[in-house]
């Protein structure tokens, strides 16, 4: 027959106390806020889509090099009722890159275009992305922050079209 022993090894106390200490101040040090059922406004910004105000859960900005910039955004498309009963978020993502060129004062927009990427995630009965048509943007820039004025972009799915505008922070420091 075979026999199980179990060791239990014990901790000074003096050990056990140290460890149980660690544990309350990094648990009790958490930075983050919690989450309210899905909700997350990251306050960097305005958007509409489609006519309704979303709420802003992002606003990336890479820099690849001195005058290229990629830029990530992320609102939640959910109503505020679907916020409210705590629905599983669906959020529109857009991706863009911007060159800037060297002016007098500093760094302006380029003549060049940006090619916009909208994606719809987490969208039930979506199987494709939107495509985008076009888009009219300001952005007025600073060493810590861009400012991106979408003053309208429209974008179509199958026989959907759909127009965006907003103002969005990218705060280069984070």
């Amino acid at each position: 027959k075979a026999i199980s022993t179990i060791m239990i090894r014990t901790l000074p106390l003096s050990k056990l106390l140290g460890v149980v200490t660690m544990l309350a101040l990094i648990i009790s040090c958490t930075k983050y806020a919690d989450r309210d059922e899905g909700r997350y406004n990251c306050e960097c910004g305005t958007m509409t889509w489609d006519g309704r105000e979303l709420e802003m859960r992002m606003a990336e900005v890479v820099t690849s090099d001195s005058i290229n910039f990629s830029y990530h955004i992320v609102a939640d498309l959910r109503s505020e009722s679907q916020r409210d009963a705590g629905m599983t978020p669906k959020d529109i993502v857009i991706d863009f890159v911007l060159t800037y060129e060297e002016g007098e004062n500093g760094l302006v927009l380029g003549v060049e275009d940006a090619d916009f990427s909208i994606q719809e995630i987490q969208a039930p009965g979506t199987g494709f992305n939107w495509l985008f048509d076009q888009a009219t943007y300001d952005v007025e820039i600073s060493e810590s922050r861009h400012v991106f004025e979408l003053i309208e972009l429209t974008s179509t799915r199958g026989n959907t079209t759909a127009t965006a505008t907003g103002l969005i922070t990218f705060d280069l420091e984070d």
